[in-house]
């Protein structure tokens, strides 16, 4: 038996929603009352025998363009046949439906009322509305078992650990820096000694930072304390309820300073809600922390302990947080560690601020830019034939630094000029472009190094010779070699970048978390 569909509808027989096939014409199904729920079909046989399937909400044409069905159409619930001569083709349509379909797609075959009809409608949504709650439950099952997996086993395999320490490529980054500091405050005391103080006997600084790629924080002590105390911190995570780390150390161990709080491992675990408390235990004078401005993060304001004086305005505590590749050993070995190679310096992009503010130190004339700032940390500084093109970023103070770098190209492709020469100095504040250029008095300087390829960078590396505290004067030049011409030499340092000796920081040796809690940090 071949099968027709009305071409009008042709295209919907095989659409999600759920159909319902009425033996009968377009004229019977439209005295019918039809379920807006439901696509309804007629089907019925045309004037030369041919079994017709037509939209049964549709007004029946005369001579309808048909198509020939290969394939029964898709979600049908039911056929209905409601008038008892029509069993014989509702026979020959299910197997026509079996052969051309399989057995699997056969829809149920109704006799009888509308009252039928609706009892096996309202069967089969039951049996529906099971199958997707419990294809809904097996979906939340493999969706816990999938963030569980990332969140907890996902580990980055030992060899490229190693490859990436080797290969020096996964030093820790500065990820925040909290305002300067403009006061300080009290760490609270609370009771017994290795009893976690509640929330109301800490300090609860939130971070602006999730749990994912955290690798430590720095805090600032105004003044370490004295007697018998211990420092205790805990990083909670307050959107699983977990303690992820707790720091440890008696006030004898504090200097005024930074004080490095690191974790073995880069953390992988997936937590937003990231809070440190802070709370003294045993018996003496707490140290004080140094605290500064919330400014624009006043949902960021420390929450003192209970009865503790409240500061006048929002603020925070004064601290630098750590990022790094999550699941990498950061490197930090603490007091009883064994001897390990140093892990690599931490490095800070420089303040974009105080490169918007260079200045040119020579003297140079054109009818053209030769020299300015170009946006984000860009840098444009031409060189000229005869002459050093020189220009000096003053920045602030940062403490314990260790190097300066930068990369510089010539960003015109055009450019057929080779040998171009670029030099970075680091410099004392208030010190000449010619000092610079000779090197005298100089904190760290590049080796000029030779660009060949237009749009090809090179890397300019200043290393002072020890970590410096205080403010400094960066200085660029830029020179062309002997006959070079200068048409299409634009060139462009940017990327400027601070690296920290960490090991120097304030003399405080990287504090680790307790023995217990290492289970936590993942």
């Amino acid at each position: 038996m071949t099968t027709y569909a009305d071409k009008a509808c042709f295209a919907s027989l095989y659409d999600a929603p759920p159909k319902l096939l009425l033996l009968g014409s377009q004229e019977e199904a439209i005295q019918t009352e039809l379920n807006d729920q439901f696509q309804w079909l007629a089907t019925h046989r045309d004037c030369e025998g041919r079994l017709v399937l037509a939209s049964a909400s549709r007004q029946a044409v005369p001579m309808p363009d048909l198509l020939p069905l290969e394939v029964p159409p898709t979600n049908v619930w039911a056929v209905w046949v409601p008038a008892v001569d029509d069993q014989s083709i509702a026979e020959s349509l299910m197997r026509w439906w079996a052969a051309e379909g399989g057995e699997a797609t056969l829809p149920t075959l109704v006799h009888g009322d509308r009252t039928t009809l609706d009892k096996v409608l309202l069967a089969r949504s039951l049996d529906e509305a099971s199958r997707l709650a419990r294809a809904n439950e097996r979906l939340l099952c493999d969706l816990a078992a999938l963030r569980e997996s990332f969140e907890n086993h996902v580990r980055i395999p030992r060899e490229v650990e190693e490859l990436i320490e080797n290969l020096r490529l996964a030093p820790m980054r500065l990820v925040f820096t909290s305002p300067a500091s403009t006061g300080d405050i009290p760490v609270p005391m609370y009771g017994p000694v290795d009893q976690p103080p509640n929330e109301g006997a800490s300090i609860r600084q939130r971070l602006p930072i999730s749990a994912h790629g955290f690798a430590g924080l720095d805090l600032s002590i105004v003044h370490p304390g004295s007697g018998e105390g211990r420092l205790r911190l805990d990083l909670i995570a307050r959107d699983e309820g977990l303690t992820l780390a707790t720091w440890r150390t008696p006030f004898r161990k504090l200097r005024p300073g930074l004080l490095p709080l690191r974790v073995e491992k880069v953390m992988a675990r997936h937590c937003h809600s990231l809070e440190l408390h802070i709370a003294a235990e045993g018996a003496g004078n707490p140290p004080r922390l140094a605290i500064g401005s919330a400014g624009l993060l006043p949902e960021y304001s420390l929450i003192p302990a209970m009865d503790a004086d409240v500061p006048l305005e929002p603020s925070m505590l004064a601290l630098r947080l750590w990022g790094g590749l999550p699941g990498l050993v950061t490197g930090t070995g603490g007091d009883n560690a064994a001897p390990k190679v140093p892990p690599p310096d931490p490095v800070i992009p420089l303040d974009e601020t105080s490169i918007a503010r260079v200045r040119l130190t020579r003297e140079i004339t054109a009818p053209y830019p030769c020299f300015g700032y170009l946006g984000g940390d860009r840098v444009l500084l031409r060189p000229f034939p005869n002459k050093v093109s020189a220009a000096a970023i003053a920045l602030a103070a940062i403490p314990n630094l260790g190097a300066v770098s930068c990369s510089v190209a010539v960003d015109e492709k055009r450019c057929e000029t080779r040998r171009l020469g670029a030099r970075l100095v680091v410099m004392p504040p208030g010190c000449s472009p010619d000092e610079a250029e000779r090197g005298e008095r100089a904190l760290g300087a590049s080796e000029w190094v030779e660009l060949d390829h237009p749009l090809e960078a090179r890397t300019l590396t200043a290393h002072l010779s020890e970590a410096h505290q205080g403010p400094l004067d960066l200085h660029l030049f830029t020179r062309l070699p002997k006959g070079g011409a200068i048409q299409h030499v634009r060139m462009v340092f940017q990327n400027f970048e601070a690296e920290i000796r960490e090991h120097a920081i304030e003399g405080m040796s990287a504090l680790l978390p307790c023995g217990e809690e290492q289970g936590g940090i993942a």
